[in-house]
């Protein structure tokens, strides 16, 4: 009892130590909590055991058999927990940061040492493997500050290019949420086969890319409109076949004649 009630004290007093230290992630800290309350409350089974003077030897060669067994039953758990222990010490992403991992896209609920949940965002609860998420790539949209937003714009050939790029240029520099610094980048991309390509990208806050995103695809659609820049529509090629008959199938009028 006095093991379990000073494990608690413990981890509090951890907990309070990390939360003035910037480097540590919370997930981290709630790993060493943990680690540090079984680490106590272990030793102070050991020392209870130790008093009543029961041999523990014989009991630690049976914990270590069984985990021996229970190693190679469950490798691949093991692996996830070694993945898990990874992405603890290395961070590549924290709780409540919108990443996409293991196939999976949204934002990190909550991270144990064999997987992580992942709230997608339609409002799904994923579970995925830390062993997956390890292995593969992982994005992470809200660990840096500010990101940038990459739009096309496909006019017709008839448009006025100077036009085009001018009203693009109107649209990002009244936009409220872009940044000055860096400089959007707006150009004439390339001369398509069906169309004139313009790229538009402008530099936003990391947590406002979606609003500023349909902000501006909707602006340039209204102002394309009221200026009259045509879009083109995707070219179809469109192929006639004329079946031939053959001339045992089609009776000519002079046999038809003769028949009679």
């Amino acid at each position: 009892f006095a093991a379990w009630v000073f494990s608690i004290v413990a981890s509090k007093g951890l907990r309070r130590a990390l939360a003035l230290t910037s480097n540590i992630s919370r997930l981290l800290g709630a790993f060493l909590e943990g680690t540090v309350r079984w680490i106590i409350i272990t030793i102070g089974i050991i020392m209870a055991l130790a008093a009543m003077e029961v041999s523990i030897a014989p009991l630690l060669a049976l914990l270590g058999a069984a985990g021996f067994i229970i190693a190679l039953a469950l490798q691949d758990s093991l692996s996830n927990f070694a993945s898990g222990i990874m992405i603890l010490f290395f961070r590549p992403f924290d709780v409540d940061d919108v990443v996409d991992a293991g196939g999976v896209s949204g934002k990190v609920t909550t991270v144990s040492l064999v997987s992580t949940t992942i709230m997608t965002f339609d409002n799904k609860k994923m579970l995925v493997p830390n062993n997956k998420i390890w292995r593969d790539v992982i994005t992470n949209a809200t660990d840096v500050k500010t990101r940038r937003v990459d739009l096309e714009f496909s006019v017709h050939y008839d448009s006025d290019i100077l036009l085009v790029q001018g009203i693009l240029e109107d649209i990002v520099a009244e936009h409220p949420k872009v940044l000055e610094n860096p400089v959007p980048a707006i150009h004439l991309h390339i001369i398509a086969n069906d169309s004139i390509k313009f790229v538009c990208r402008p530099w936003i806050k990391s947590v406002e890319y979606w609003s500023v995103y349909w902000d501006l695809v909707k602006e340039a659609k209204m102002r394309f409109d009221a200026a009259g820049v045509k879009v083109p529509h995707p070219p179809q090629d469109v192929h006639l076949f004329v079946e031939k008959q053959s001339a045992e199938n089609v009776a000519s009028p002079v046999q038809e004649i003769e028949g009679r």
